[in-house]
């Protein structure tokens, strides 16, 4: 949760940003951008996050239902996120809808 409120900071745009609450608690969130990637309009999901003790509840879904709802109604093409393989998270991700892409991620130390 930590890494995803640092980047509310850094990206906050209210219109592509939606938070669940349990009980007034903060439990989990969604931050996404507008992106273009071969001239076509898509919404980038750029951290999802839920608090552990509230894994395998349904806010994760509920969060990324809410951002494809967004992205349909604003007209983006599509939705896209990155993920590692290594996580758990990622065949959740699968399990949602996403499918692996080409798209490489090249990093220089």
């Amino acid at each position: 949760m930590e890494t995803a409120l640092k980047r509310i900071k850094q990206y906050y745009n209210p219109g592509s940003c939606w938070i669940a609450e349990v009980n007034s608690k903060l439990v989990g969130i969604l931050t996404s951008k507008p992106d273009n990637v071969y001239d076509n309009q898509e919404l980038c999901i750029d951290v999802i996050s839920v608090d552990p003790e509230h894994h395998k509840s349904g806010i994760g879904s509920k969060l990324l239902q809410t951002a494809e709802n967004y992205a349909k109604t604003q007209g983006y093409e599509a939705t896209w996120l990155s993920a590692s393989v290594d996580l758990p998270s990622f065949n959740w991700y699968m399990k949602t809808g996403f499918k692996e892409t080409s798209w490489k991620i090249l990093v220089k130390p």
